[in-house]
């Protein structure tokens, strides 16, 4: 797994009190946890509880910021891991606007900023990262045809590595996000769109280039059914291809977050179940992962110094 995609898991752990509603189907189960107090998480696949591993630290400051993280082979889920890093943030006042992400026994670093408008809203995020390159030396004949071709590192320096950038509208709610086409990685314009504040539809663009629309259909607050579909490139109108899911939200009695059911892996075989447990003092304490066939794949444990 790539740093790329390690800092935006982080980042959108970060922003998910703003970016829940934005489709994700990601996994970062972490990001539900609401304790301020400093963690560990211990992890264990399927029901093997003899193979428990430290996985992930979390560390907060007196203020309730988190200040600290890091992994040790820390999972999503069975099939998804991250790769082993250490992030320190930096905050002015309540607004986290630095992180520095350092790689064990390893010399790359990945900084990102964060800048905001004058309602603290996001604006853009710069991530740059500190890494060796490489190239590759080719050998031609007098002809010009290829004899021989050697790979080499480059000295380790610093690149801007992305770009993003957040627009609101008058009532507060997040409308664009834009990847300039020199840092995207796909598509890289997203629109989103509400009915009063709840989130019916997102777009996605490459560029000119409609790549998907989502579509949401709410049965309440905590349920909807979504529809995601990409146009055939040969603009054959009859032929689509759509993705289609339902996703669900249950609550405890004391509005703790007890599951989430959304579709699995594949988006077409069924829905997958993420189970939390608290504890007396409502601190999230347990994550289930439970798949299709309703076995436990991934358990994580929280605790709390």
């Amino acid at each position: 797994m790539n740093q790329f995609f390690i800092t935006l898991t982080l980042l959108f752990s970060i922003l998910s009190y703003s970016q829940d509603f934005i489709f994700d189907d990601g996994y970062d189960f972490n990001k539900y946890n609401k304790s301020i107090k400093n963690y560990k998480v211990y992890q264990y696949l399927d029901n093997d509880s003899t193979n428990i591993k430290l996985t992930r630290t979390v560390k907060f400051d007196d203020k309730g910021r988190k200040i600290f993280e890091s992994t040790n082979n820390y999972k999503f889920s069975k099939l998804t891991g991250i790769e082993n890093y250490i992030t320190n943030s930096f905050y002015i006042d309540s607004l986290l606007y630095k992180t520095e992400t350092t790689y064990p026994n390893s010399i790359n670093k990945y900084f990102s900023t964060f800048r905001y408008n004058s309602k603290k809203q996001l604006i853009s995020i710069t991530s740059k990262k500190f890494e060796k390159g490489f190239k590759t030396k080719y050998k031609r004949s007098s002809a010009g045809d290829l004899i021989d071709e050697e790979d080499f590192e480059t000295k380790a320096k610093w690149t801007t590595d992305l770009k993003k950038y957040f627009e609101y509208d008058k009532s507060g709610r997040l409308i664009k996000t834009t990847i300039p086409e020199k840092f995207k990685k796909s598509q890289n314009i997203y629109y989103y769109y509400y009915l009063e504040n709840t989130p019916i539809k997102i777009t996605s663009y490459d560029k000119n280039r409609l790549v998907w629309d989502e579509y949401r259909e709410y049965h309440n607050k905590n349920d909807y059914d979504y529809i995601r579909i990409w146009p055939d490139y040969d603009f054959k109108i009859s032929e689509i291809c759509r993705s289609i899911g339902k996703v669900s939200f249950k609550y405890d009695n004391q509005n703790n977050l007890i599951e989430i059911s959304q579709p699995d892996y594949t988006g077409i075989i069924g829905n997958m179940k993420i189970r939390f447990s608290y504890s007396r003092e409502n601190l999230l304490k347990k994550v289930e992962i439970i798949s299709v066939d309703n076995q436990i794949e991934l358990t994580s444990l929280y605790i709390y110094d």
